[in-house]
């Protein structure tokens, strides 16, 4: 007689829980015996992805969160990427078209936590801070 497939459901899920334990035993010792392996396919995939558009945008958001950058208001960190950031290709100070995707830099207000994008800068600009006499700027 064949169980039905709420019958076998109940039986693998019992199952899983008497043992968890050893489970987490076999996981463990194939991790270990493959971490080679799988450090080595994780680390290929992921020089992949960061060249692809969904990996600069994963990795410039990501930058922005631990420098504490934060949107302006009605803005997320993904919207300011895709609607200022992107689209802006030359500095919004000297004017100057960005040679290459490292030198456009967000710039923001380390004196204030919220809302503290300013504007998209070339690095030029953002390490010379001369542009903050301009109030229009600020």
């Amino acid at each position: 007689m064949s169980k039905t497939k709420e019958e076998k459901r109940a039986y693998v899920k019992e199952w899983y829980e008497k043992n968890k334990e050893k489970i987490a035993e076999w996981k463990a010792k194939w991790y270990e015996k493959n971490k080679e392996k799988i450090i080595k396919k994780h680390t290929a995939y992921k020089k992949e992805y960061d060249k692809t558009p969904n990996g600069i945008r994963s990795r410039t958001i990501s930058n922005w969160k631990t420098k504490c950058l934060t949107p302006p208001e009605g803005y997320t960190l993904h919207e300011l990427y895709d609607e200022i950031y992107l689209p802006c290709e030359k500095c919004m100070v000297c004017g100057k078209a960005f040679k290459s995707r490292n030198c456009k830099v967000a710039d923001h207000n380390h004196d204030i936590v919220e809302h503290n994008f300013r504007q998209v800068l070339c690095s030029k600009c953002n390490n010379r801070d001369s542009w903050k006499k301009h109030s229009e700027w600020v």
